[in-house]
């Protein structure tokens, strides 16, 4: 199939419960519940993608070196597959203070920060330095300003997913062609809107279950990054 550029997604904030970093540093109000300094600090990491995603390398680069350059006294131990829930029910938990590090799209937070969604309109960008420079810069800021006011969690960085794009089973090789594809898309207006201008049918579904809508025809299509295509091999389906 011909693979058609659409999105640039942004990049994927890394969020820090402040609350959780405090239990886990103080677990209980007793004397004999101080934490024991010869032992490390192990912090929980909730990520929705498998072991085979750039998103788990870099989850798993990213403890390595905290572990290394701790000297072995701070630990991070990476929970795949959305084994501690889906991205938003994630970004709960690390809010209400029970997982220290998640890691959701920008289309997640606009759930509390409305603001962020003016980063899901289509073709906004048309390099990846763009796309950096505003999360890099007085953008980010404002987003990490924000998630600290109302959720109550630290911006500690970003995993890039890259640039949005287009998997069919049938082939498109022109926007008219849209027309009647029944397309998986993220709950996200922007995102269903511009598909919805092309004459698709943008139908939002769970990221774990795409694989097996497109190989059943519940969806002829569906919309990610190249390198999510691979690691959850689409590429089988979609051809």
């Amino acid at each position: 199939m011909r693979v058609q550029r659409l999105f640039r997604q942004a990049r994927i904030p890394l969020l820090c419960s402040a609350l959780a970093l405090g239990s886990a540093i103080f677990p209980g109000c007793a004397k004999s519940a101080e934490p024991d300094p010869d032992k490390p600090l192990v912090f929980r990491m909730g990520i929705v993608d498998g072991e085979t995603s750039p998103v788990y390398a870099g989850a798993r680069d990213i403890a390595e070196n905290v572990e290394r350059n701790t000297d072995g006294k701070i630990k991070i131990v990476v929970v795949t597959g959305g084994a501690l829930g889906d991205e938003r029910g994630s970004v709960e938990l690390c809010s209400q203070g029970d997982l220290d590090i998640a890691s959701a799209a920008n289309s997640v937070l606009t759930n509390w920060i409305p603001e962020m969604s003016i980063l899901d309109q289509a073709y906004l960008w048309e390099t990846e330095e763009q796309a950096h420079a505003a999360v890099d810069g007085p953008v980010g800021e404002l987003i990490e300003q924000a998630a600290e006011e109302k959720l109550g969690v630290h911006v500690i960085g970003y995993l890039e997913s890259g640039f949005r794009d287009t998997f069919t089973t049938t082939p498109v090789t022109t926007p008219e062609e849209f027309a009647g594809i029944k397309i998986r898309t993220m709950q996200n207006p922007y995102h269903m809107a511009a598909f919805e201008s092309f004459g698709a049918i943008p139908t939002a579904m769970a990221y774990n279950e795409v694989f097996t809508a497109l190989q059943q025809g519940t969806i002829d299509a569906a919309e990610n990054a190249v390198s999510n295509c691979l690691s959850n091999g689409y590429y089988e389906v979609t051809k």
